[in-house]
């Protein structure tokens, strides 16, 4: 073992409780005190669970099989516990919402500081510090729930800042975020690693971390499959990121026309309507959260035929205008289809929707039952092809909450393509996915429109935008009450 080392994993090969596989074979990884190293490769290749071993989680909290050995910080997180290892390491799941546990935003970002027993007045300045990176300030009081996905996300990265721990593990922590959400992350924890912060970072979107990379690791079935040490991004082809089923560093943002909208919370308002075309419209739209106007939309339609995408800031109510269209919640205004107002009860039969949180809507006991029970009638021969088409087709048989978030993301993905639905709707549909399986997703959303659906998209993601939207709708923060 190198005890100059933050992280020094020999031979490290894990597999879960009842998986058919391994999910890490002979790893062998050094990364020394101060180094950012990336890890990429395809969903369910092992990146989050190398991540889970180097924070002890795997195996405390997991239940599988283990063998070789992780030390992180000198420490071997076989035998010390999350209590030794805690203090030293700041974690954020791809997920962030799992990991709160306090109520408010100030609540949680202090959460740790104080259960590890660090001085008050050291608290407030390093929460401080954090807030004003992160411009967190206009949420500290803010209820946890009530934040958008990638707020939610940069109130995770500050809170695992705030007691100013030895090592980062940070696992997709831009998915969800819009560009200078990213780059205000990013500058932080340049900020952090200029400190001697020592960095591990999963990531599928290079680019938005490539400013602050020293090495770049693709992990491929669990081994390490080809590294670039130093990292150089100019010096990478793209051809070979390809090879390797790694998404571009060279992104973007597309030019792309603006959807017929107007209204409050609508930038650029464009056009008008003496009759709306065929597909989606809604009117005098507004809905509210917590006492704030969240949604503010006099007019804007959604046409069969085409994918518009919904841009814009975090919090400003993307996904809250899903939920409208999908019936799952209370508005004021009219949402109509085809020029026939829907009630919302006859939206949820009329609509499919991806969830930013892809395992909120999984329900069956197998990866199969989740295609087969979303489009009733399904053939057991469709399925299969269908999860063939999104790389599933060899865990078919396995329960969907054992898969990463990726695979589970693409399995709601492979139901929502079997839908012969007249609306689906996609929330950030592309976290956690990888180079060939982001040419699926945008080979779903441009096949439906094809057939005549309405495909909506809410995306921070410029390379699928580039890839798979018509017009775009950007919203803005309605003004203050």
């Amino acid at each position: 073992m190198n005890g100059s080392a933050m992280i020094d994993v020999r031979d490290l090969s894990w597999s879960f409780r009842a998986a058919d596989r391994a999910s890490l074979r002979g790893v062998d990884l050094t990364v020394p005190q101060g180094q950012t190293l990336v890890l990429c490769g395809a969903s369910g290749c092992g990146k989050s669970t190398l991540l889970r071993a180097c924070s002890g989680l795997v195996p405390h909290l997991h239940d599988g099989r283990m063998s070789g050995a992780v030390r992180t910080a000198g420490l071997d997180v076989a035998t010390i516990g999350f209590e030794g290892l805690g203090r030293r390491i700041g974690m954020v799941s791809q997920h962030p919402r799992r990991q709160f546990f306090a109520d408010t935003v100030i609540d949680e970002l202090v959460f740790a500081s104080e259960n590890f027993g660090i001085q008050p007045s050291q608290i407030a300045a390093n929460l401080d510090t954090v807030v004003k990176q992160l411009s967190l300030a206009p949420l500290l009081h803010r209820r946890l729930s009530t934040l958008s996905g990638g707020q939610q996300q940069r109130v995770a990265i500050a809170a695992a800042l705030v007691h100013q721990p030895d090592l980062l593990l940070l696992d997709e922590p831009t998915s969800n975020l819009s560009a200078s959400a990213v780059s205000e992350v990013v500058d932080a924890l340049a900020a952090v690693k200029a400190t001697g912060t020592t960095m591990v970072i999963a990531e599928h979107r290079l680019h938005t971390v490539a400013a602050i990379a020293d090495r770049l690791m693709v992990i491929s079935d669990g081994v390490v499959e080809r590294e670039w040490d130093p990292f150089l991004p100019t010096a990478i082809h793209d051809g070979e990121l390809a090879a390797h089923g790694v998404r571009s560093l060279s992104v973007s943002a597309p030019t792309i026309p603006s959807a017929v909208a107007w209204g409050a919370g609508v930038t650029g308002s464009t056009g008008s309507v003496s009759e709306p075309r065929p597909g989606v419209n809604v009117r005098d739209l507004t809905c509210t959260a917590d006492g704030r106007t969240v949604l503010d939309i006099e007019y804007a339609e959604f046409p069969r035929g085409a994918v518009t995408a919904v841009v814009g800031d975090n919090g400003v109510g993307k996904s809250t205008l899903l939920r409208v269209l999908a019936g799952l919640q209370r508005h004021r205004g009219r949402v109509g289809l085809d020029g026939v107002a829907v009630s919302r009860r006859q939206r949820r039969a009329l609509t499919a929707m991806v969830h930013q949180d892809a395992s909120r809507q999984l329900f069956f006991a197998s990866v199969a039952s989740e295609v087969a029970e979303f489009a009733a009638g399904i053939s057991p021969e469709s399925v299969a092809d269908v999860l063939d088409r999104f790389g599933l087709g060899s865990m078919a048989d396995r329960h969907p909450l054992a898969l990463s978030g990726g695979q589970q993301q693409r399995l709601v993905m492979a139901a929502t393509s079997s839908s012969d639905r007249d609306v689906l709707l996609f929330d950030e549909p592309s976290s956690g996915v990888d180079r060939r399986n982001l040419d699926a997703l945008v080979h779903v959303m441009v096949e439906a429109a094809r057939r005549g659906a309405v495909v909506i998209l809410v995306t921070h993601d410029d390379d699928l935008l580039a890839r798979a939207a018509d017009r775009r709708l950007e919203l803005t923060a309605p003004p203050a009450d």
